[in-house]
């Protein structure tokens, strides 16, 4: 009989371990604030709104190119979908200070211009955009080391260097179309758009893709890895 109590006994501090374990887990959930940060550092774009739901926080994101909904877990901030929900309607006349700033802008020539006067050899060379700034990212070679630049897209400044490990490869923008193609077995002609952006300081691709069935796919690759994504439109 008294065997029987400590078997009892043991059980229940077992359950009180675990339920313990449990709730000191859900005091580790994310702040809204802090993933509204975490958002905004990932993906450029306004958040519209924001909210918690089933151990997720669901964010509306109005970006540049269209209406997109973001998911990221609640407790250890990972994204969990990039889905995009409409298109931009804005019956606005073009602006003249949309052209100007392009118009201020460092070409890509003369970056990679620069770059090379500097001793760098340039491997690839794409704008981007960190967060509200346009910058150019550059991945150049110099003295056998392999590097990404942050660049100024309107001053030419080099923002940041981030050596690369040693045989560290990006993708290029084609490599990055066939990984996206592959995903739903497409064609080029099903590619509506694609961006080259550094989220978390990694650079990504986001391609777009209406299929033939006039569904709509957002593919983001990590353009080191490989590594893919793929969220879908809903109607």
């Amino acid at each position: 009989m008294k065997r029987n109590w400590i078997w009892i006994l043991t059980v229940f501090v077992l359950a009180g371990f675990i339920a313990g374990f449990f709730l000191f887990n859900q005091e580790k959930a994310i702040t809204i604030e802090e993933a509204k940060t975490l958002i905004a550092n990932r993906y450029t774009g306004e958040i519209s709104n924001i909210e918690e739901k089933d151990g997720e926080y669901v964010a509306q994101l109005n970006r540049e190119n269209g209406q997109y909904q973001v998911s990221i877990d609640a407790y250890n901030g990972e994204t969990r979908s990039l889905e995009k929900t409409g298109d931009n309607i804005s019956n606005d006349p073009p602006q003249q200070t949309d052209e100007k700033e392009v118009e201020e802008m460092v070409s890509e020539q003369q970056v990679s211009d620069q770059l090379k006067a500097s001793g760098f050899t340039v491997n690839s060379l794409k704008i981007a955009a960190l967060g509200e700034q346009q910058i150019y990212l550059a991945v150049v070679e110099k003295e056998n080391q392999k590097s990404e630049l942050e660049i100024d897209a309107k001053s030419g400044e080099i923002l940041k260097t981030t050596p690369f490990e040693e045989d560290v490869k990006i993708l290029t923008e084609e490599q990055a179309k066939d990984i996206a193609l592959k995903t739903i077995n497409g064609t080029m002609d099903d590619i509506d758009d694609i961006d080259f952006e550094s989220i978390n300081e990694q650079p990504y691709y986001l391609v777009e893709i209406e299929t033939d069935d006039d569904r709509e796919a957002v593919i983001q690759i990590n353009a080191i890895t490989g590594k893919y994504t793929i969220s879908w439109e809903e109607d």
